[in-house]
């Protein structure tokens, strides 16, 4: 992927399909997006896709959980960048983040 935060968003929310999917990202979801997004940035060359998991149950509307397609070393790499942020938890190769 491109290191652009446009590039990451795109994965993301579609604009043109879900218009409300687009409004809840952006009212709830952006901040948790920022945090993820600027971990893992710096391996944006070795990561080949990512896409948002979706969690019905969510208690939190704000929780934010991103599936991340690429390689063990890069997802040990994404791993270390959180450096104990308590609003990041990783769990194989999805990233979650709290607002």
């Amino acid at each position: 992927m491109k290191l652009y935060k446009p590039e990451y968003i795109g994965k993301i929310v579609s604009p043109a399909t879900d218009q409300a999917k687009l409004t809840d990202f952006l009212q709830n979801k952006y901040n948790a997006f920022t945090r993820i997004y600027n971990i893992c940035k710096s391996e944006s060359e070795n990561i080949s896709d990512i896409g948002i998991v979706e969690k019905p149950n969510d208690e939190n509307n704000s929780t934010l959980h991103i599936l991340i397609s690429t390689d063990m070393l890069t997802l040990d790499r994404i791993s270390r960048n959180i450096n104990n942020d308590e609003l990041v938890k990783m769990n194989g190769n999805t990233i979650m983040a709290f607002d």
